[in-house]
């Protein structure tokens, strides 16, 4: 877990402490995330908001855009956020007037949980389309065969009907 014990301190106007990551990620924090996470951030009160800044790296699980392949990817993220010392019990229970605040609270009861700051980063940071490798053949679009694994019988010359007259163009 990504808890530190400084709730108190960080809470007086303009304190600066230096919190250095080296966490296995909680089950429930992403199923993306597969960790460890490790870096550096430092949090500094700004009056009312804390700025957190500095880096840590990590692990997510993607899927290959051409041949679904579940795979590992690691990454970096650089923080340089604004967040909040409020509560928030659970993200997935926040209302719909409280998520319009856009900042992410580091408070976890007595504690500060850098662990939502983290995932939400995390995500944004992810690859959106991502290869399991630059030759990945993809899947067969007949019978679904990986194609990384090996050939298919499959004929893969069906066209649709209604483009059948310009392959005929083309042949001339």
């Amino acid at each position: 877990m990504m808890q530190y014990d400084i709730l108190d301190e960080l809470q007086k106007p303009g304190v600066e402490l230096t919190c250095v990551v080296d966490a296995e990620v909680a089950v429930e924090a992403s199923e993306a995330l597969y960790g460890p996470v490790k870096g550096q951030v430092t949090l500094i009160n700004a009056g009312g908001k804390v700025e957190a800044f500095g880096f840590v790296s990590t692990t997510v699980e993607l899927t290959c855009s051409r041949c679904l392949t579940k795979h590992w990817v690691p990454i970096e993220i650089e923080i340089d956020e604004v967040c909040s010392l409020e509560a928030v019990e659970r993200y997935d229970s926040v209302t719909a007037e409280e998520e319009r605040s856009e900042l992410i609270s580091l408070r976890s009861g007595s504690k500060i949980d850098l662990s939502e700051l983290v995932r939400q980063l995390a995500m944004l940071n992810t690859p959106w389309r991502w290869l399991c490798r630059p030759d990945c053949r993809g899947l067969c679009p007949v019978c679904g065969q990986n194609l990384n694994e090996g050939d298919c019988d499959c004929q893969r010359q069906q066209v649709d009907s209604r483009l059948a007259p310009l392959l005929e163009l083309h042949h001339q």
